[in-house]
């Protein structure tokens, strides 16, 4: 494994609330690949959520934590990201700002990175069923270290 993985794993090893992983991998977008980590961790339900007042204090979120920078297609506007291994379609849930602040870089220590997460609702629709202008999709492929 090389170092930029091995660092991503001790500090996916650090985040609290994980349930499953960190499991590495190589994630390759059309002829772009990044280093990550895919894991599943418990989180507090937001106060005032709908969720949070049906009594639900906590979710299990699942994501890939990619190190670099967003895949082209994601900086030219909404995409998505077929896996074909798991049948669903991933999005960009986060990512860092081009230039990380200094007050800012205890909350990126690797430097840039951006989460990949599955859309996932209850009706299955599509990411971009309501949206204006269909989404960009390149499929995604994981190769697990």
């Amino acid at each position: 494994m090389n170092a930029k993985i091995t660092k991503l794993l001790e500090l996916a090893r650090s985040w609290s609330g994980l349930v499953e992983g960190p499991r590495p991998c190589i994630i390759t977008i059309g002829r772009t690949s990044w280093p990550a980590v895919w894991y599943k961790q418990e989180r507090d339900t937001p106060r005032g959520s709908r969720a949070h007042s049906e009594g639900e204090r906590t979710y299990v979120t699942e994501a890939f934590y990619l190190l670099g920078n967003l895949p082209a297609l994601k900086r030219r506007g909404n995409a998505a990201f077929p896996w074909a291994e798991d049948g669903r379609e991933w999005y960009v849930a986060g990512y860092s700002p081009k230039t990380i602040k200094k007050e800012f870089r205890r909350y990126h220590k690797l430097g840039k990175n951006f989460l990949l997460m599955p859309w996932d609702v209850p009706g299955g629709e599509a990411i971009d069923r309501y949206e204006r202008h269909p989404y960009k999709r390149a499929p995604m492929t994981v190769k697990w270290l």
